[in-house]
């Protein structure tokens, strides 16, 4: 099901202006590759919804179905999931503020530890690295100017090889959850665009 306008207002309020204008600040000083604070937004509100918590799923052969992942060690973390699985070591140089809060900071606690999660800054700079790194990837593949926002958004859920292997199949999806993460996002993209236009105080313009 796709992005509503009461899901992008709801979600964006519960992230509270200072989140939404520094998505935006953080994105503008980058480079300029398409990767907008809009699109870093739609992709915490098809991650969690916009709330910073510990999730991920995983897939159960029984039932055939996605279940919620029920493992701290292997759980993703943050407003953007980071993985656990994949990215310990960045999570561990993360400082840990208890799950679904925005902090303040636990003495001794990192975001690899089980009950807590990054911040919005480290969270928010760290998955733009990953998609400007995910662009470069494509780019030396071959990928079209044109589609290498998709591609990053996609490789977000499905890892670089995932969204490699689709692309080259016709479908950069196909093995992203539920076969539409970068279709779904992008939507909800131009919704958030419509909403920050609708709300100039909390748009930041490049």
């Amino acid at each position: 099901m796709a992005a509503t306008e009461t899901q992008v207002d709801r979600a964006l309020a519960r992230l509270g202006n200072y989140r939404v204008r520094r998505a935006q600040i953080v994105a503008n000083a980058g480079a300029p590759d398409g990767i907008s604070g809009a699109l870093l937004l739609a992709i915490g509100l098809r991650e969690t919804n916009g709330v910073n918590e510990e999730g991920g799923a995983k897939w159960d052969p029984v039932n055939n179905r996605w279940v919620a992942q029920d493992d701290p060690k292997l759980m993703d973390v943050g407003i953007f999931q980071i993985s656990r699985q994949h990215h310990p070591a960045a999570l561990a140089q993360m400082v840990g503020v208890a799950n679904k809060t925005w902090g303040p900071v636990v003495s001794g606690k990192t975001a690899n530890d089980a009950g807590y999660v990054p911040r919005f800054e480290e969270s928010l700079q760290f998955t733009l690295r990953e998609m400007h790194e995910s662009i470069a990837y494509a780019a030396s593949r071959d990928v079209p100017e044109d589609q290498l926002v998709r591609f990053a958004v996609a490789a977000h859920n499905a890892g670089t090889g995932g969204a490699m292997t689709g692309y080259r199949a016709g479908n950069v999806d196909k093995y992203t959850a539920l076969g539409d993460y970068s279709k779904w996002v992008l939507e909800a993209r131009t919704l958030i665009n419509r909403w920050l236009a609708q709300h100039p105080n909390w748009r930041v313009v490049a």
